[in-house]
């Protein structure tokens, strides 16, 4: 299989499945810590703070998301927070953005099982 695979796509570069929901950009700006307390007081008060690490944040949600949401209303509540963090004031998007801790899964909450059948398959074929 993984020859068929190479055959068809190539060599793959960058990130494998088990990079995803663990970016190392955001390692020294705090953001895995924020998501590990779930605490939207204390996520509100470091987007205040330092405005740029929402796109930091939002990669994180993105990658939780992949490998943990089990109910469809997850991927809405992102797209739409996503979407309306883009259209509203910097100084409001905290406010926005926070709450998304105590909805959306972290890295606390287990792997899917899709995600799990999956990893399993494609080791059995030694892809992985």
């Amino acid at each position: 299989m993984r020859r068929d695979l190479n055959r068809l796509f190539g060599k793959q570069q960058g990130p494998t499945l088990d990079a995803l929901g663990n970016s190392t950009k955001d390692d020294h700006l705090g953001v895995v810590e924020l998501f590990d307390a779930r605490s939207p007081a204390r996520a509100r008060v470091r987007l205040d703070h330092n405005p740029a690490l929402s796109d930091v944040y939002l990669d994180r949600l993105r990658g939780y998301l992949v490998r943990k949401a089990t109910q469809s209303h997850h991927f809405k509540f992102a797209a739409a927070i996503h979407e309306e963090s883009a259209w509203i004031d910097p100084r409001w998007k905290s406010r926005i953005l926070a709450p998304a801790l105590t909805y959306l899964p972290t890295n606390a909450d287990p792997d899917t099982e899709v995600l799990r059948r999956s990893e399993h398959a494609l080791k059995l074929a030694g892809v992985l």
